[in-house]
Parts: C-alpha cells; sequence; structure tokens
C-alpha cells in the first residue's frame, strides 16, 4: 500500500508540477483563462488587447479559417497571433469580395503574427490555406495625394419629388419639409477632372469621412451600434451613369477611378434611410379596441425612441487620389 502511494505521488507531480505537466487544479473560474493558457498555445491572441473582439475558428481538409469582429465602436491597430503556420495567410473581404496576402511580421514553428487594422465593428476572414493560387498581394497602403471636395451644391430629390438644391450636406431631419420621410432621396452633381488626376497608378477614392463613436449607454432590449456614420443608413454610388457600389458600414469610402473620365463626370447617389422618420410624423397606434377583445397579450417597446432621426448624407464628400 505504501509503494502504491508513492507511485500515485509522483505521478502527481508529474501532472500537476513536473516541467511538461499537462494537468491544473483551478479553483476559482475567474482563473480558468489563465490556466489554459499556461497549458495550451491559445488557438488566436491579440496584441495590445482582445477585450473587444470575438472570434470562430473552422477547420476543413486543406484550411484554417478565422472569422474575428471588432465588436467596439473604436478603429483599432493590432497583431493577431495565431495557432497555425506553413501555409501562406489571405486576408478575404466579405464587403468587396478582395483576397490579398495577410501582412505577416512574425512566424514561429506552431504560430503565425499577422499585423491587422479594424474599423469600428468590422469583422474579416483570415485563412491559412494550402491553396494560394490567384492570391493577391498584400493591401497595400495608401497616401492621399490630391483631393477634390463635392460636399457643396448637389440636386437632391426626395421619392419621386422635383430636384431641389441642397447647398451643403445634412440631415433631412434638420428640414420642416423633410423631417418625417422614410424611403430614398437621390443627390445629383457633376464636376469636372483634370488629366493629372487619373494618371499613374494612384486609385480616386470617394471618402465620407469616418464616423463618430458614441457613448456606450446599453440597450433595454436586442443590441444595437453605438456609432453615428456618416451616411444614414444606407447609399448606392453611381458614377457616369454605371453602379460604382454600395456603403452601408464602415470604412465609408470607395474605389471609382475605373469609372472616372477626364473633363466633366456625373455622380449620383441614392441613399435611404429606416421607416423611424415615417412614423413618427403620425399618431402611435392605439391598443385600446385591440387589448378589449383579446387582452393585454404584449406592451409596445421602447415607444419613447420614435422620433425623427438623422438621415441622407451628413458632413462631407471627398475624391481623394491615393498614391499606391
Amino acid at each position: 500500500a505504501e509503494a502504491d502511494q508513492v507511485e500515485f505521488a509522483a505521478i502527481a507531480r508529474r501532472l500537476f508540477d513536473g516541467t511538461y505537466a499537462t494537468v491544473m487544479f483551478v479553483e476559482k473560474e475567474e482563473e480558468l483563462g489563465s490556466a489554459l493558457n499556461k497549458l495550451l498555445r491559445p488557438d488566436m491572441s491579440i496584441t495590445p488587447s482582445s477585450k473587444d473582439y470575438g472570434f470562430v475558428h473552422r477547420q476543413t481538409e486543406d484550411s484554417d479559417i478565422y472569422f474575428i469582429a471588432n465588436t467596439s465602436n473604436q478603429k483599432k491597430a493590432v497583431q493577431v497571433t495565431f495557432r497555425s503556420s506553413g501555409s501562406q495567410a489571405q486576408v478575404w473581404d466579405a464587403v468587396n469580395g478582395q483576397v490579398f496576402a495577410a501582412n505577416t511580421r512574425n512566424k514561429t514553428s506552431d504560430t503565425t503574427t499577422v499585423e491587422m487594422n479594424f474599423e469600428p465593428y468590422q469583422s474579416q476572414v483570415v485563412v491559412f490555406s494550402k491553396n494560394s493560387s490567384g492570391l493577391v498581394k498584400t493591401s497595400p497602403s495608401r497616401t492621399p495625394a490630391a483631393s477634390i471636395d463635392l460636399s457643396a451644391d448637389w440636386q437632391v430629390s426626395f421619392g419621386t419629388q422635383t430636384p431641389t438644391p441642397m447647398k451643403t450636406l445634412h440631415s433631412w431631419a434638420a428640414d420642416e419639409s423633410t423631417r418625417y420621410f422614410s424611403g430614398s432621396a437621390t443627390y445629383e452633381k457633376s464636376f469636372d477632372l483634370s488629366a493629372n488626376f487619373l494618371t499613374g497608378s494612384n486609385s480616386a477614392v470617394l471618402d465620407f469621412g469616418d464616423g463618430q463613436p458614441l457613448e456606450v449607454l446599453g440597450s433595454r432590449n436586442g443590441m444595437q451600434t453605438w456609432y453615428d456614420p456618416p451616411i444614414r443608413e444606407a447609399a448606392v454610388i453611381y458614377v457616369n451613369g454605371q453602379r460604382a457600389g454600395s456603403l452601408w458600414c464602415p470604412p465609408y469610402h470607395l474605389d471609382v477611378k475605373p469609372l472616372l473620365r477626364t473633363g466633366r463626370n456625373e455622380l449620383k447617389i441614392i441613399v435611404g434611410n429606416t421607416a423611424l422618420n415615417h412614423m413618427s410624423g403620425r399618431k402611435l397606434p392605439d391598443y385600446k379596441m385591440l387589448n378589449l377583445r383579446y387582452g393585454e397579450r404584449f406592451q409596445p417597446q421602447d415607444m419613447d425612441k420614435i422620433m425623427p432621426i438623422t438621415s441622407g448624407i451628413i458632413g462631407s464628400v471627398q475624391l481623394v487620389s491615393m498614391k499606391l
């Protein structure tokens, strides 16, 4: 019996206290994360902090796929270390469909560290694949070379109404005539471009600017973002009669160079808001008779939020020549 106890103690020491310990006793639940990190290298870690991030890791026959989401209303530049190596790291942009080589900063026998930039609430997909055919070069850094301010003197039509001048961009809710409008409004204007603006390998980006992070107050029902974007709520952009793309989330910019031409150019932006403005301009439903007949089966929630909200293009619009 004494020999068995000695052998058991030796096994326990190897399990719990040895150089290659594989078992750790955790007394408190809040210590579980740090204990797991000591026993096993994290599947993914973020520097300087992973506080505002969530991720999902999926494996296929030939790939490791990581979905990473910034859950905060702040821009973030981070280094992400994946417990994966040996394959080319790719970044897949689900918004524009581009696939490019990740900006790898460090690589070990079992990890790869990638430098990544996240817009507020942005998610990205990183793939470690044995198949790297058709891979675009690393996403280039861009430096503004020249810009044209397109913020003033638009013609705007709400729904089927006749276009009216909008000298400076502002919220629809700021005007009495459009305060309770919900639907789509069309912004149109013309501008001239010199040949110099379109020469070389520079891109030409239509930039609506950054949104503003709001104070996070919490929500009584469901989820919401705490971010005031420059477009409320979504826009489809046309350049010289051709669809250039759509914007509904950060970053609020779009490369339109393939559709531009020297001389006169026509820009059209169709912006849609939510139904809230329309609802706020009308009397709220009276559920009295409904409740008398069927009983009070539910109570309307957040009725205090039914008021006109900011709508349209807010702030500025710049056409920026970006040096690649």
